[in-house]
């Protein structure tokens, strides 16, 4: 069966990476500062959809959706909000297909278990993962493209694994929900 795509170009996927200087005995109020300041950024561009956010100790990893093609505008303010210099070179990964898609979303919250900061994805509390599942107050409104309240056992499994999508059984379980993004 042929499924629709529903990735538009150009892009309006994307991942941010971008350092954000975090103090350890203050993480939880630079925690609730990025959000908020995202918050603004949501009220400002109407198109904009938030997808994962992680804040890990010396930076930050975001994925977004901006179908107006205002992403270099929109990260811009952001980094103005949090009082970040911007650089030269806004750097701005496109997202190309549902692939690369998928392996960001992953990245994204498997970063703090890679980098030691906790043991599963959905423990580390500084990332928009845990305010979905309801560990953690949710402090921005996040899309939940993934079905994760839906799937939380197959998607934390795949997320907690080393598999890849195409490895994994969380292909069979997208499917059957008939994803759509």
């Amino acid at each position: 069966m042929i499924k629709h795509s529903h990735f538009k170009f150009p892009h309006q996927y994307f991942h941010l990476n971008f350092e954000l200087d975090v103090f350890p005995h203050f993480k939880s109020l630079d925690w609730g500062f990025l959000c908020h300041n995202l918050n603004k950024c949501l009220t400002e561009w109407k198109t904009l959809e938030i997808h994962a956010l992680v804040m890990m100790d010396t930076h930050v990893h975001l994925l977004f959706r901006e179908s107006e093609q205002n992403e270099n505008f929109f990260v811009a303010r952001l980094l103005e909000l949090l009082g970040q210099k911007c650089p030269q070179e806004i750097l701005v990964e496109p997202i190309k297909n549902y692939s690369q898609y998928l392996n960001t979303y992953k990245y994204i919250y498997r970063n703090p278990v890679e980098a030691g900061l906790d043991f599963m994805c959905e423990s580390y509390i500084y990332s928009t993962l845990n305010g979905i599942l309801g560990q953690n107050d949710l402090l921005l409104h996040v899309l939940d493209t993934m079905g994760v309240i839906q799937n939380p056992r197959k998607i934390l499994n795949w997320l907690n694994s080393d598999q890849d999508f195409k490895g994994s059984k969380l292909k069979d379980v997208i499917q059957d929900n008939s994803f759509l993004m």
